[in-house]
């Protein structure tokens, strides 16, 4: 399957935005990447991969990285886990973006362990089809391989004993041990999944419609949340709302949605890949 044609949009900053603005130390925040995506031959290549904070609303917009994408917030909002386009390295830096940190010269998409004491993360570069879950230790070390399945984008259930990842190239949602076992697939039409916070249930990318869809986290009782075509779903601390990245032509960037579908809504124009603060 091709990939979707949503990696070919241009992605641009809205304007006002002011770099390393101090946001509330009380307020649930939102960060992003921005990247501009372009095919030179036969290969994917970007520019400007910068990530961004803001509050969920769209407001007090902060670049807190010149360069990088797929952030993650740790689990008690202190670092951020973030990584070079395509495969070219884990990073760690404080959550205000001081003191980054190399981990790794490869990898991408780095998501926290819930106790904060490991990264699981995908190797390999634009074409799904080379990559495979490895995983580590969160300062760098212990790094090896942890899926036979291809697959990129793990994400951590809450209590730390499975990780879900997106099986490439769109092949299902599936699910592993962080030792290696039990490698399982879990649902055949889902991609790009995500633990709600109490781990009941999974939001995920319908690979027959690209909509934002939820199911049980057994893989069944699956409906669907948007109207609108979106990737990277992350739930809310609160696990009341869902951030995605709209995949439409005419309204790309950053949406949020009630679990119940109402108020889906735009609070920022361009963007990759949300992930809420804890």
């Amino acid at each position: 399957m091709k990939p979707h044609p949503f990696l070919l949009f241009l992605f641009i900053l809205v304007a006002g935005c002011s770099p390393n603005t101090a946001l509330p130390a009380e307020s649930s925040t939102l960060i992003y990447h921005t990247a501009w995506v372009i095919r030179e031959d036969d290969e994917l290549k970007t520019d400007l991969e910068e990530l961004w904070r803001m509050l969920p609303d769209g407001s007090d917009t902060a670049r807190i990285a010149a360069t990088g994408w797929f952030g993650e917030y740790s689990p008690d909002n202190s670092q951020i886990a973030y990584s070079e386009p395509y495969d070219n390295g884990i990073w760690v830096m404080n959550a205000d973006g001081t003191d980054p940190v190399q981990l790794t010269s490869f990898g991408s998409s780095p998501a926290w362990s819930p106790d904060g004491s490991r990264l699981a993360f995908h190797v390999g570069g634009a074409k799904g089809a080379e990559r495979q879950i490895w995983i580590m230790e969160a300062d760098g070390t212990d790094t090896h391989q942890l899926s036979n399945v291809n697959g990129s984008f793990p994400n951590w259930s809450p209590e730390g004993t499975k990780i879900i990842f997106h099986g490439e190239v769109n092949n299902g949602i599936w699910s592993i041990s962080p030792d290696g076992s039990n490698e399982t697939l879990l649902y055949r039409y889902g991609g790009y999944p995500a633990w709600s916070p109490d781990g009941s249930q999974i939001s995920y990318v319908n690979l027959e419609d690209w909509r934002i869809w939820i199911m049980d986290a057994d893989g069944g009782n699956q409906r669907k949340l948007t109207d609108r075509t979106g990737l990277q779903p992350a739930w809310s601390p609160d696990g009341l709302q869902i951030a995605y990245e709209s995949a439409e032509n005419k309204k790309s960037g950053i949406f949020v949605i009630n679990i119940d579908g109402s108020d889906d809504h735009m609070v920022m124009e361009g963007g990759f890949h949300p992930d809420w603060s804890n």
